[in-house]
């Protein structure tokens, strides 16, 4: 273990010591840019607290936002001191903190449960809900008033400390508002009745319990001198609960220091502030603020980039990210026609990444805005046998609502999948419950001679017990399954056609459309399989159902392979956080992917997300590459069910990051099919064919879906992402092609100035 005289100078930097060493007075925040060593300024203070004799370790609490965190953070701290020492300190994340902190004192809010309450976890809460639904007088409340939803109004209440009594929600009607403020009374008493509370009491009621302490003590304020030294890591993710949480437990001579990037908030979706950081002199009078700018991860070239797009932000605290690295190569910008040549690239950039320099694929990621973007690229990692990594989310055709049109699909083709079937006699709820769905199998096991879909069509005549809606709901669902086979049976349909009429007719779709962003995900992935079923009917003319089932079961199967291989990692930009990795593709930055525009209520113009904490999240992902960052987007990818695909116009953030572009060799393509952004031909020389992106100076960017020499002048029927495809002459005006199908990427380059 180092000596204390060597411990701080040799193993910090001048800022981060100047924050280690800092003097117990005046409130600390450290901002922290990306890959400054936020922790190291965590750890190293703890060790000098002690050190110095400033606090004991029984006075010192440290807190952060996950386990992980948490463990990395105690571990560290143990190397710098002794082991008795270090297992005296509290240490631990916000939650462990208040939990502790409830079981202490739980009884004296008379809340209705003693200090052997349990925490109820999400399936939990879920099954509570779902009981107090069925206790309400029914299986299928309102639409929006459902236990999921209900889950996440009551979270956001609690979170945002609001009354239910006054939560209302504009695009949701007032009875249904009623109805969950209605669940949210009836989930509450069910967890007194159990002595039970959930994930978000456990801040809300230890800020209850610390308010009513220091109330209690009066300017004594009790609760205020548990501990002489606070300090809390990545503070640009607390709420608002957490936030008055630490100024419950401050006093005027307890020594706070907070560390935090408000670059890289990103969690606003979820009820973080980056006002708690942005504000925090308000609330703790005389803040001293010490910037750590020094970047140990990144070459200048990255920092340069992304130190450029955030600085357009306007809620920031200044501050300019820079490096003793040398430049590195320069930050590429591509482009593509398609989302398939845009995925195919990057996983044939990242095998000649490997081949070519040795550059572990364990190395290498590749992020994206959605969860529906890892589909291509999960495909063309199959077909070039590249193993790959799915970080933090399911694989494609593993996610709820995937598995449930993949079962309509099923059915149609074979109506005796029972499997399938089960699942979507309740996807979504119809009023089949439990009893119903077992005296319809009963039903269909009994008369062999029938099909499921005939025993279906005649629920009151062949199913015992069944009331008049589940009967009513069995003859729906058949009818609707009649009706999409016979159109795959006649031809009268392609894949797409069908899986969009079992999408709106189900009611599937619509079951997603709450405005929130875990079902916006779910909308965009039915979108990507609305756009894989239309691909195939363009590559297999004629083929119907059974050929797209036969094709899609071979990439659901999961492969086999050492736990310990290099794996391509795919993820999306928020759980890249915290993360370092050699080379970053960050793919489909286009307006309205990102930034986000999601879809409205009601309104299929839909409506675009934070635009700063957009431009943070793409920041955020920049600044993971340590040696490579490349930039892509595709001209056209499919959008949400019903709007159809659209034109991908460049990102706002591309413009942002702005220098000069320059022609850029992507690997493994050809250097002349890589052309500079702002050397777009006038016309073409090569004239015109079916999948050309080509630009109208009125209609934007549009895809040529057929094509005619009609002497001198061409004659383009365009789909410009509106209702009906235009058809065009290029006598009349010019039509430049900006990209052509399966040429490769067009490009330009970053470099630090």
């Amino acid at each position: 273990m180092p000596s204390p005289s060597t411990l701080f100078e040799a193993s910090l930097n001048d800022r981060q010591l100047e924050a280690v060493t800092h003097e117990s007075g005046p409130p600390l925040l450290v901002l922290a840019g990306a890959g400054s060593g936020k922790t190291r300024v965590i750890t190293y203070r703890i060790a000098y607290l002690l050190e110095r004799s400033l606090a004991p370790p029984w006075g010192i609490l440290a807190m952060t936002f996950t386990r992980k965190a948490a463990r990395e953070m105690q571990e560290r701290v143990a190397t710098l001191v002794p082991a008795d020492v270090a297992a005296r300190l509290r240490m631990g994340t916000f939650h462990s903190m208040c939990a502790w902190l409830l079981r202490k004192g739980i009884e004296g809010l008379n809340c209705g449960r003693d200090r052997d309450y349990v925490i109820y976890d999400r399936d939990d809460s879920l099954s509570l809900l779902r009981r107090i639904a069925r206790e309400r007088g029914g299986s299928d409340p309102s639409p929006g008033a459902d236990p999921a939803s209900c889950m996440r109004m009551i979270s956001r209440c609690k979170s945002g400390l609001i009354d239910p009594a006054e939560w209302t929600d504009a695009s949701l009607s007032e009875s249904v508002c009623r109805e969950m403020r209605a669940v949210y009374d009836g989930y509450e008493a069910g967890l007194r009745q159990s002595n039970a509370i959930d994930f978000d009491d456990i801040l809300t009621l230890c800020l209850g319990l610390l308010r009513r302490n220091n109330d209690a003590g009066g300017a004594a304020r009790p609760c205020s001198g548990m501990f002489s030294h606070i300090l809390v890591d990545e503070y640009q993710d607390t709420n608002r609960v957490q936030h008055l949480i630490l100024r419950e437990l401050a006093s005027k001579e307890t020594g706070i220091c907070v560390v935090g990037d408000d670059d890289q908030s990103i969690y606003g979706w979820r009820g973080a502030r980056v006002a708690n950081l942005l504000d925090f002199g308000r609330d703790f009078p005389g803040t001293r603020i010490i910037r750590m700018e020094r970047n140990y991860r990144s070459t200048g070239n990255i920092l340069k980039a992304a130190s450029t797009l955030v600085s357009y932000n306007r809620a920031r605290h200044s501050k300019t990210l820079w490096s003793e690295a040398p430049p590195g190569d320069p930050v590429r910008e591509l482009r593509f026609a398609t989302a398939s040549e845009e995925a195919a690239w990057i996983v044939q950039s990242a095998l000649d990444l490997r081949d070519r320099l040795n550059v572990p694929l364990g190395s290498i990621a590749v992020l994206f805005r959605t969860n529906a973007q890892s589909r291509e690229l999960e495909l063309q990692a199959r077909k070039a046998g590249v193993p790959y990594e799915l970080v933090g989310s399911l694989r494609f055709f593993e996610r709820q609502e995937i598995k449930d049109t993949v079962c309509y699909l099923r059915l149609v083709v074979n109506p005796k999948d029972r499997v399938s079937l089960i699942r979507v006699l309740s996807r979504p709820r119809r009023g089949i419950g439990d009893k119903s769905r077992q005296a319809l199998l009963q039903a269909i096991d009994s008369r062999p001679e029938l099909s499921p879909l005939e025993v279906m069509g005649d629920p009151a005549g062949l199913c015992r017990g069944l009331s008049t809606r589940a009967a009513s709901a069995m003859r729906d669902l058949a009818a609707l399954l009649a009706d999409a086979a016979e159109m795959d049976r006649s031809r009268s349909a392609g894949v797409r056609e069908i899986a969009a009429f079992l999408l709106t007719r189900s009611g599937l779709e619509d079951s997603f459309r709450t405005g929130l962003s875990e079902d916006d995900s779910r909308l965009y992935n039915l979108a990507e399989l609305l756009g894989m079923a239309a691909q195939f009917d363009l590559d297999s003319p004629g083929e119907g159902l059974a050929e797209f089932l036969a094709q899609t079961s071979l990439l659901t199967s999961v492969d086999e392979y050492d736990s310990d291989a290099e794996r391509l990692a795919l993820m999306t930009l928020h759980c890249s956080k915290g993360l370092e990795l050699d080379t970053v593709f960050i793919c489909g930055l286009e307006e309205g992917l990102l930034p986000l525009e999601r879809p409205a209520r009601g309104d299929a113009r839909g409506e675009m997300c934070d635009i700063e904490e957009e431009r943070r999240l793409l920041y955020v992902g920049m600044t993971r590459a340590r040696k490579r960052l490349l930039l892509t987007l595709s001209l056209r990818r499919a959008g949400y069910p019903g709007r159809g695909g659209f034109h991908g116009r460049p990102s706002r953030f591309l413009s942002e990051i702005g220098a000069a572009g320059q022609p850029a060799q992507a690997p493994g393509r050809d250097p002349e099919r890589v052309a500079g952004l702002g050397e777009d031909r006038q016309g073409s020389s090569e004239g015109y064919r079916k999948g050309d992106i080509i630009r109208h100076p009125r209609f934007g960017q549009g895809m040529v879906l057929s094509a005619r020499r009609d002497g001198e002048e061409w004659a383009l029927t365009v789909d410009f992402g509106g209702d009906e495809p235009k058809t065009l002459l290029t006598g009349y005006v010019d039509l430049p092609v900006v990209a052509r199908r399966g040429s490769g990427g067009r490009g330009k380059t970053w470099h630090a100035r």
